[in-house]
Order: C-alpha cells, then sequence, then structure tokens
C-alpha cells in the first residue's frame, strides 16, 4: 500500500498537474495530496476542485444523439477555488512549446 510505503512523506511523490488536470484527473491529483502527501508540480488545474461530475448517458429516442449529464456535484475543498493550485509552480514557457520540453518533470529530476 503506498500510505505504508516511503513515498507517504512530504517531497517524495511528485504529481504533475496543469490547465488540461480537470475532473477525474483532479480527483486523483486532490486525493494523493490529501492522502498520502504529495507534491504537486506544474500549472493550475484546469477546472475547479469542487464541481459537478460522476456522469450518465442517455440516448435521445428519435435523433439517436447520447447525451452525457453529471449525477452529483462533487465538494472537495470548503472554498469554492477556481483552481486546484500547485505546491511548486511552473508555467508555460517558449522552450515547453517548441522543443517538447517539460519543465515541471526536470525539476522533479533533481529534487
Amino acid at each position: 500500500s503506498i500510505k505504508k510505503s516511503k513515498f507517504n512523506t512530504p517531497d517524495k511523490l511528485f504529481v504533475i498537474i496543469g490547465r488540461k488536470t480537470y475532473s477525474a484527473g483532479m480527483n486523483v491529483a486532490i486525493r494523493l495530496k490529501e492522502k498520502v502527501h504529495a507534491t504537486l508540480v506544474g500549472e493550475c488545474s484546469g477546472g475547479r476542485p469542487s464541481h459537478y461530475g460522476d456522469t450518465r448517458n442517455f440516448k435521445l429516442p428519435n435523433s439517436q444523439i447520447n447525451v452525457r449529464y453529471s449525477t452529483e456535484y462533487i465538494k472537495h475543498m470548503d472554498e469554492n477555488l477556481e483552481c486546484l493550485e500547485p505546491d511548486v509552480s511552473i508555467g508555460v514557457s517558449v522552450k515547453i512549446e517548441t522543443e517538447g520540453a517539460d519543465e515541471a518533470l526536470d525539476w522533479i529530476a533533481v529534487q
């Protein structure tokens, strides 16, 4: 179990988050931060920590279009934050966009 491992201490487990982290990905990042002291690295998440989720779907009878809808409000924090903030902020740079570099991963590698 990860709770009993050497990773369950601050600055041993790193989770990269960013503008494409939302929904289930954000749920996992929050749980890892809360349960096993993960350090979040990267950018602010793409969605709010508390959000509507747990989707279901159905097909409209005449058009046969699939419709997805949320069934519950998932509240992770008491505050209504705009995003999940990383513990270590590493923003987008020209190097990331032009060379495909991963500055968050590079930062983690030297820890």
